[in-house]
């Protein structure tokens, strides 16, 4: 049984106007608008339906704006992008035109199950950065409005995924994906959560990471204010692609597989220019872009059976599955007008090794543990400086080294006794 709903849409802009008819097999009338400045006409709005269903919920755009931002689009009988769906049409219908617009939506894909201590250490340390109350020093912070997101498939059980998410009210749950084994599918894995990301959040700038990355976010919004790249006057950015980007001709152990599998597609040995997956930064529009398009794994069959909205009939194309979904990123990125935008990531763990005048300007560290996580945030917040209790391993044992050599050359000992004094001196 279904409801049909016919609804106007008049723009303050134009004196035309669109009328669009849908069918929904649940209870919201969903209206998509073309054109700027649009309105929901609500005197307009009719409903017919059979008889034989209950009374029908009349809820419009600005009487959704009350609900949770973390509640499921399984009531919509629409199909997430990829199916000839806009991504952004579903949230805006979802969630309405009043809701909150971050500044920055930080994406996190993560493994369900084997990287739940790296989500909770990611938020006992540098997602606290947002929380006035835990960095009081952040001043870049306070005018910005930042959203920690991770995503998760069905990698574990999905009764404790959907627990999680509730809790922390920071985790979407990919109910129809799941990477069997770690790091496995990591292309669509990013290409699923970017969708997860559009279709739920409104946001100014998206910026992805790995799970095992340390984001200075005051460093970084510093960084984004003196690059320009919030936007102009409507306040979003167009076709911006930041980080640090590997040539064509970089290639390193990890590339081969990548490599074959561009071979195949497009006869080149070349890896295209992407961003390290250390941390990038993406604008809607490319987000949209990717999110709209069919993940490696549908089937074409499934989505045209799922097509609802009147006059789409043909599927968006599938995106090429990578091995390495960084790559991914700057392949699918290749036909689309967009500007590369250089920013400082480090995928060498370098930010906080003394007397690096580089080092001072990263805003992205990759990788670091879930325990220097936690070290580098106590430091932060009792020193404010998250590198001043951090010393790197081969850094402290160089030291230790001109310490027992200064020892050797300086003071006449025992043998026994010297061995003894070094054996202190690298205790300490």
């Amino acid at each position: 049984q279904a409801v049909w709903a016919y609804g106007c849409c008049k723009s303050r802009k134009y004196a035309s106007h669109q009328c669009m008819k849908l069918r929904e097999s649940g209870l919201v009338l969903t209206c998509i608008i073309f054109g700027l400045n649009a309105e929901y006409v609500e005197e307009n709005v009719t409903w017919q339906k059979d008889e034989s269903l209950s009374a029908v919920q009349h809820q419009t755009v600005r009487s959704r704006s009350h609900i949770e931002p973390q509640a499921p689009l399984a009531h919509f009988d629409t199909t997430p992008g990829g199916l000839g769906i806009s991504s952004s049409a579903i949230a805006r219908d979802w969630w309405g035109d009043n809701d909150v617009t971050y500044d920055l939506l930080v994406l996190v894909p993560s493994h369900g199950k084997l990287d739940f201590a790296k989500r909770q250490a990611i938020r006992e340390s540098w997602a606290q950065y947002s929380n006035r109350s835990a960095a009081p020093n952040c001043s870049a912070c306070r005018n910005k409005t930042a959203k920690i997101l991770f995503v998760v498939g069905t990698e574990g059980r999905l009764k404790d995924m959907k627990k999680e998410a509730q809790e922390f009210n920071d985790m979407g749950v990919l109910e129809d994906f799941g990477q069997n084994e770690y790091g496995l599918n990591k292309a669509e894995k990013t290409h699923r959560s970017i969708r997860y990301a559009v279709e739920h959040f409104k946001f100014r700038l998206l910026l992805k990471v790995d799970s095992d990355s340390w984001v200075f976010m005051d460093r970084l919004f510093l960084t984004l204010d003196r690059e320009r790249l919030w936007g102009g006057e409507n306040g979003t950015s167009l076709s911006i692609y930041g980080g640090h980007f590997y040539k064509p001709d970089e290639h390193g152990p990890w590339s081969a597989p990548t490599i074959d599998a561009i071979m195949a597609i497009t006869g080149s040995h070349s890896l295209p220019s992407h961003a390290a997956g250390a941390g990038y930064i993406l604008s809607p529009d490319l987000c949209e872009f990717i999110a709209d398009m069919a993940a490696p794994s549908e089937q074409v069959s499934d989505s045209l059976k799922h097509n609802r909205r009147e006059g789409v009939w043909a599927p968006h194309p599938r995106l090429a599955n990578l091995p390495n979904g960084d790559a991914a990123v700057g392949f699918w990125l290749m036909a689309v007008n967009h500007t590369k935008v250089s920013l400082p990531v480090s995928s060498a763990k370098m930010a906080c090794e003394a007397g690096s005048e580089a080092a001072l300007s990263t805003i992205i560290d990759h990788p670091v543990t879930t325990d220097e996580m936690l070290r580098r945030w106590r430091s932060y917040t009792k020193l404010g400086d998250p590198c001043t209790l951090q010393v790197d391993t081969p850094i402290r044992e160089k030291a230790q080294h001109q310490v027992t050599k200064w020892l050797r050359r300086h003071i006449a000992m025992p043998g026994a006794v010297a061995r003894a004094a070094d054996q202190e001196v690298l205790q300490q």
